[in-house]
């Protein structure tokens, strides 16, 4: 779930992994293992990707994310 809504904000930011790791200082590696499960992270490193990606840490965790498109 986390990995997921990671990746979908990530991609709704139009952010790399390369780029939301910079922006948060830390490696892409790490960033690309989160996403994949393959490493946990921290409450604090939850809250800088939330911040990055201009969302809340509430809504990484979401199980469901109900996503609405505005145009202007």
């Amino acid at each position: 779930m986390v990995r997921n809504n990671i990746k979908i904000f990530r991609t709704m930011n139009g952010l790399t992994q390369q780029q939301l790791a910079i922006n948060i200082g830390i490696s892409v590696t790490h960033i690309n293992e989160v996403e994949r499960c393959k490493k946990e992270c921290s409450l604090f490193m939850l809250e800088n990707i939330a911040i990055a990606l201009k969302t809340t840490v509430g809504m990484l965790l979401a199980r469901k994310i109900k996503i609405i498109v505005v145009e202007v």
